[in-house]
């Protein structure tokens, strides 16, 4: 048995939350199943892109979360990825997850601190 925290790293929003369990009851996958995120780093390129799908099976090394009614599953480095992050769901229909702007930490990182 997994144990699952009720702090996700990231928020998703209902209307995501309703368009992924459509999606689960029109493919058939038990109320039980685990909504799996896979970050998949790119050799070229600066995008990460996210697998979604439905799985039943934790693995050794899986976070479990709960968001509302979902139950999610993720690796350490998806997690660390989408910390602050929100799930939404755009006017299309497609699920985007947004992300936090840390550009501006960065910023301050390179600027020389003067007493």
């Amino acid at each position: 048995m997994v144990k699952i925290s009720s702090n996700p790293p990231l928020t998703i929003t209902k209307e995501a939350l309703v368009m992924i369990e459509q999606t689960r009851i029109a493919n058939n996958h038990k109320k039980t199943d685990f909504l799996r995120v896979k970050a998949n780093t790119p050799i070229f390129g600066p995008s990460i892109t996210f697998d979604m799908f439905f799985d039943d099976a934790p693995v050794e090394g899986d976070m479990a979360y709960n968001e509302g009614p979902l139950k999610l599953l993720l690796d350490a480095d998806t997690a660390y990825l989408l910390v602050g992050s929100q799930l939404v769901r755009l006017p299309s229909g497609e699920l985007k997850f947004v992300h936090i702007d840390t550009s501006a930490c960065f910023d301050m990182a390179d600027k020389p601190i003067m007493n």
